[in-house]
Order: structure tokens, then C-alpha cells, then sequence
């Protein structure tokens, strides 16, 4: 019977440790594979928007998930669909500004209204960008506060280890 009792003991100390185990690396790997998710996002945000900054006003932001990555991006899909559109009706008032050249009182007022419009347009611009860089902190506290969870989970697991190593001693 007390050797029945050390052996059951003694099997469930193995599961417990392989689970354990198994627990840890689980929440490694999905830990792992968060980072590189948030990492890969934020590479193809940044990327389009050095684009975006360089002068290249076409094509979208993609991101994979359907999380706040996702909001982002198509915020900043939005914004360089918007600039893009803008930079369009700037054509189009140069355009016109060139064939109401003979009309100086009327070009006035045109360009009037339109310089209020551009500078609407880069508020707006700058408005974007700065909620960017907002987000981009939010998304490094994230990170930070992951790897915190993560910490603790090893904290938990050491201890875990160490009420069994107790469980251990108070059975034998």
C-alpha cells in the first residue's frame, strides 16, 4: 500500500512537472509569435509611410489580423488616399490659377480659399502623423507590458516548482 501511495505520488509529480513544462513553452512560443506578429505590423506600417513621406502617394497599408494593426493601417490608408486626392485638387487649382492668370481679382479669392484648404490638408497631415507616433507608443507599452506577463509567468512557474519540490519532501 505505501509503495502504491510513493508511486501514484511519485507519477504525479511527473505530469505535474510536464505540464508544467509544456505550459512554459506554450506561453513562450505564443509570446514569441506576438512579438513577431506586432514586429512584422509595425515594419509594414513604418515602411509605407516612409514611402508616404517620400512622395509616393499610391497603394495601401496592409497588415495581417484583425486587431488595432488593422485599425492603423487603414487609417493610414485613408490619410494617403485623402493626401493623394488632395495633391490631385492642388493640380487642379494650379491648372486653374494658370488660366485665370488674366483675372487678378477673381485669382485672389481662388487661391484664398484654396491656401486655406492645403492648410486644413496638413493640419490634418500633421494631426495623422502625431496620432501615429501615439500609437506606435501605445503598441511599445504593449510589448513592454507582455514581457512583464511573461516574467510572472515564469515567477509562477518557479514557484510552482518549488511547492512541488515541498509536496515532494512532505510525501517522502
Amino acid at each position: 500500500p505505501m509503495s502504491k501511495v510513493v508511486a501514484q505520488a511519485a507519477g504525479i509529480r511527473t505530469v505535474t512537472i510536464q505540464m508544467v513544462l509544456i505550459a512554459c513553452i506554450i506561453a513562450g512560443m505564443v509570446g514569441i509569435s506576438i512579438a513577431a506578429g506586432i514586429q512584422r505590423n509595425m515594419n509594414r506600417i513604418s515602411k509605407k509611410l516612409v514611402d508616404v513621406a517620400n512622395g509616393d502617394l499610391t497603394g495601401e497599408v496592409t497588415v495581417k489580423g484583425q486587431d488595432e494593426f488593422r485599425n492603423l493601417a487603414a487609417s493610414a490608408t485613408n490619410m494617403i488616399r485623402n493626401t493623394s486626392k488632395l495633391v490631385g485638387k492642388v493640380n487642379s487649382a494650379t491648372a486653374q490659377l494658370d488660366e485665370s492668370a488674366k483675372k487678378v481679382s477673381s485669382v485672389s479669392d481662388i487661391v484664398s480659399d484654396y491656401s486655406e484648404h492645403i492648410i486644413k490638408a496638413i493640419n490634418e497631415i500633421n494631426t495623422g502623423m502625431e496620432m501615429q507616433s501615439e500609437n506606435a507608443s501605445i503598441c511599445i507599452e504593449k510589448m513592454d507590458t507582455l514581457s512583464d506577463d511573461m516574467q510572472e509567468v515564469s515567477n509562477v512557474t518557479k514557484r510552482v516548482g518549488s511547492l512541488v519540490e515541498e509536496a515532494e519532501k512532505m510525501i517522502a
